[in-house]
């Protein structure tokens, strides 16, 4: 993997999160009493969007201004 395609998985990871965790959102106002795929589909992009927003400030937020990258 290229140093250069990294920059994007931070970027990547919080747009399919926010997707999933839209589209949980979504369901739940359509398909009333199916909890089941909802709590999974918003708990799973609630994580892409933590670990995204994680990854994000240590390859280029807070961690890579201190060390220079």
């Amino acid at each position: 993997m290229q140093p250069d395609m990294l920059k994007h998985a931070p970027r990547a990871l919080m747009s399919v999160g926010a997707t999933l965790f839209g589209l949980g959102v979504l369901i739940a106002l359509i398909a009333e009493g199916r909890p089941g795929i909802i709590y999974i589909m918003g708990g799973l992009g609630l994580l892409m969007l933590g670990f995204g927003l994680t990854v994000y400030f240590f390859i280029e937020g807070v961690a890579g201004r201190r060390t220079g990258g």
